[in-house]
């Protein structure tokens, strides 16, 4: 992932490795403490604290590589770890049926239990005064940061993969093996149905919260609008898809699939660019800060850095372009 900033890179490997980068490729820090690092990585909001996961703990390490202190008290692999928006917070969820919610110290402060069965995700409201869980029971649940369950969303058939706000932070958005997401309010009132014809992987928001982008083993992503009506069925893979985003600036759909590719689409479904590296799985693909950058992690322990079209143009305006020599026209049959 990148920093908030967008100058520094955050990568994780299977080599039981972490390791922050500045953009000129050398690595700035290594965080390799750890026996298995997981791809989960988060950095805070003000970009001077690291979040990694190793099975059942997390480590918060400063932008030097320092540890500055283990989170402990799941039982059971962790899932998701995040910070809160305010920067306060820290929220995990795991495979022992709870998510529980830290301060900058590791001290426990909120331990949510109410889920049957595995919390995948956990996410905190924009204002990080409430918290969002999903599970594998088929529900999601949404808490206050004094642990009570206000709201529960029930519905679903299958296990709920993940559960996210809207940016205003006044809808919430569910997204289940049972093929379908899920939009509703806050009271658990249901608004909107997104069907898909396999397993739906991800739903996001648009940053405006207008838009609604959901992606599928069926292969394909859908773009809809709020009222669920399908503006742009968006196909092209040839296997199931992990994810898909939206660029900063909502004009683009970032989609991650199993056939080993990224695809950059317009909105309107038209394809501007496939990103692949031969015979490697891409695990997962990001926009930097700015949207002019795509940043992709590798099955093979690595990660790349593209330019997307718009940004090539843009270096291309700038950039110094050697001229050949007379030699170099000759050899490569240039006549002019």
């Amino acid at each position: 992932m990148f920093s908030p900033g967008g100058e520094k890179i955050l990568t994780a490997s299977a080599d039981s490795t972490a390791k922050l980068w500045e953009l000129n490729n050398q690595p700035a820090i290594s965080l390799d403490q750890y026996e298995s690092v997981n791809y989960s990585l988060k950095i805070s909001p003000d970009g001077q604290r690291i979040l990694t996961i190793s099975d059942s703990t997390a480590e918060v390490w400063d932008p030097d590589g320092k540890l500055q202190f283990e989170i402990k008290g799941h039982t059971k692999t962790i899932n998701s770890a995040v910070f809160s928006p305010d920067g306060q917070y820290i929220l995990t969820a795991s495979l022992d049926n709870t998510a529980k919610l830290w301060d900058l110290r590791g001290n426990l402060l909120l331990d949510l239990r109410g889920h049957d069965n595995w919390v995948f995700k956990a996410s905190f409201s924009p204002d990080s005064r409430k918290i969002l869980t999903a599970s594998r029971d088929e529900t999601a649940k949404l808490w206050d940061l004094e642990g009570n369950l206000l709201t529960e969303y029930k519905g679903h058939k299958d296990a709920v993969y993940s559960a996210v706000f809207s940016p205003g932070g006044d809808k919430i958005l569910t997204a289940s093996w049972d093929h379908t997401a899920k939009l509703w309010d806050l009271k658990g009132n249901l608004l909107t149905v997104f069907s898909h014809k396999n397993y739906v992987t991800s739903a996001v928001f648009s940053s405006d919260g207008s838009k609604v982008l959901t992606s599928s083993w069926d292969k394909t992503a859908k773009l809809w609008n709020l009222e669920g009506r399908l503006l742009t069925h968006i196909k092209g893979h040839n296997e199931l898809l992990k994810g898909a985003i939206f660029s900063p600036q909502n004009n683009r759909i970032l989609t991650i699939s199993k056939d080993k590719t990224a695809k950059l689409w317009a909105l309107n479904g038209n394809l501007v660019s496939v990103l692949k590296v031969p015979s490697v799985q891409i695990m997962e693909a990001i926009f930097s800060p700015d949207g002019k950058q795509i940043i992709t992690f590798l099955g093979d322990g690595t990660a790349k850095i593209w330019l997307t079209p718009e940004a090539i143009i843009e270096w291309l305006k700038t950039a110094t372009i050697p001229q050949l020599t007379k030699e170099e026209k000759r050899e490569y049959g240039i006549d002019f």
